[in-house]
């Protein structure tokens, strides 16, 4: 097969990228007296030498500048690309056939450049790796969708089967619609979130990458209020002391039930691309996991469907709701979509009949951990601690086999001011320790 290479679609991919074109003066095509000009044969005969691509701007211009083109994303150069008018005439049947068939091969397109080799290279970019070279191999929620395509066949099916069941579950509850995405709007980008549960299942949630809204434009106002772990310790002693009966559900996909009060866009998910329909965007019906106002249109949601079953909320905490009839009370302690019912038996479970009606949930049963607390019931006597979440955050760091002691300092040690350049990501993993040693403080 023939790749021509047309100078003029590769002078408008440069023009679309930021890179200004290099004007080289004409060939002196005169006659001069020690270089004769070339014979009539050879003017007819046209040289069957290949036109080596052009060099790169800083070669050509002898300037070390980075290009400008490299501040563009790889999904903006292709964007570009795609609506380019040239690109359109003259690559958009070629390419399909170097993508889909063999007879291109690489050093056809070296030999071309332009735009052939740069969407062939887009096409190969994922590299044949085992899953031992994956960048965490033990932490999935480090995982991309790349990651995934680089896996053996038979763990890349189960892992499309978690993610076909997601795209099921936000179709099922009308999460999304396809659509042009309106002038003068821009699709907010998502990702996949990969997870392996303790008994080995595989999931993965596709969630938005909220980073990239815009205030005023893709939300307003942000808060979202959680249960206290003072009112949390409270409600258990209240527990123990009564002998109240305890009952826990987890409410499916929580934030998908929350209700969006803007117009938000986001990008189809990598993997489950409409076919025949690459171009459209999702316009979100309803709140999805990654999104900035995404837990409070939960809590809202929430609130006011269990007013309707007759709790109202304490002034004190946010997270907690109360509910009286000449029967008894039942208190219920809410952290984001972890619920549990304290009270008389027959009183909570005709409450939390009601409430499973409204939400999909799972029931769970007498609660056993909650809020990264495992629950130990003793007779008359309740008892909380965090063993289990401690031993997760020795290991997250790389602390498990360490050898404690009682005083963790050398003695007349004084620390010194650091003068030396920022670094992101020990500043990252310090403020992580610091977060999950709080975390540990506020719990017991």
């Amino acid at each position: 097969m023939e790749i021509i290479r047309d100078t003029a679609g590769e002078r408008s991919f440069r023009e679309a990228i930021g890179e200004q074109p290099v004007h080289r003066p004409a060939p002196n095509l005169q006659k001069s007296k020690g270089n004769p000009g070339p014979s009539s044969a050879a003017r007819k005969e046209p040289s069957k030498e290949r036109v080596p691509p052009p060099a790169p701007k800083a070669e050509r211009e002898g300037d070390d500048s980075e290009d400008s083109g490299s501040d563009l994303s790889e999904d903006e150069i292709q964007r570009l690309l795609e609506t380019s008018p040239d690109f359109k005439r003259i690559y958009e049947a070629e390419l399909k056939k170097q993508k889909g068939k063999e007879q291109a091969t690489l050093a056809e397109l070296c030999q071309d450049g332009g735009v052939g080799l740069f969407d062939y290279l887009l096409a190969q970019a994922v590299p044949d790796v085992e899953i031992e070279k994956l960048p965490n191999n033990k932490s999935p929620r480090d995982w991309t969708f790349r990651d995934i395509l680089r896996m053996p066949d038979s763990e890349q099916r189960e892992w499309r089967l978690a993610m076909a069941d997601k795209i099921d579950a936000l179709k099922s509850r009308e999460v999304f619609e396809l659509v042009e995405l309106p002038h003068g709007r821009k699709a907010i980008k998502g990702r996949w979130v990969f997870d392996i549960k303790s008994d080995g299942r595989k999931r993965a949630r596709f969630v938005a990458k909220g980073f990239s809204q815009i205030e005023g434009i893709d939300f307003e106002a942000l808060f979202s209020p959680v249960v206290r772990y003072e009112s949390v310790h409270f409600v258990f002693a209240l527990a123990a002391l009564f002998g109240w009966y305890m009952t826990t559900v987890d409410v499916k996909t929580a934030f998908l039930y929350g209700k969006l009060d803007k117009e938000i866009y986001m990008d189809q998910p990598e993997g489950f691309v409409a076919k025949g329909q690459e171009r459209k965007v999702y316009r979100l019906r309803k709140a999805i996991y990654g999104l900035k106002q995404a837990a409070r249109a939960w809590w809202l949601e929430l609130e006011k469907s269990v007013r309707k079953l007759g709790f109202i909320r304490l002034h004190s905490d946010s997270g907690i709701f109360l509910y009286r009839d000449r029967k008894g009370v039942v208190i219920m302690v809410a952290y984001v979509d972890d619920i549990i019912f304290f009270g008389l038996k027959a009183l909570c479970d005709q409450k939390k009949k009601k409430f499973v009606t409204i939400w999909e949930c799972r029931d769970l049963g007498t609660p056993t951990e909650f809020l990264s607390m495992t629950i130990q019931y003793t007779g008359d006597k309740i008892q909380l601690d965090q063993t289990k979440y401690l031993e997760k955050v020795l290991e997250r760091f790389g602390m498990a086999n360490a050898k404690p002691a009682r005083t963790p300092m050398i003695e007349g040690y004084y620390p010194e001011k650091y003068e030396g350049p920022n670094n992101a990501v020990l500043t990252r993993k310090y403020q992580s320790v610091i977060g999950s040693l709080l975390y540990l403080m506020l719990g017991t």
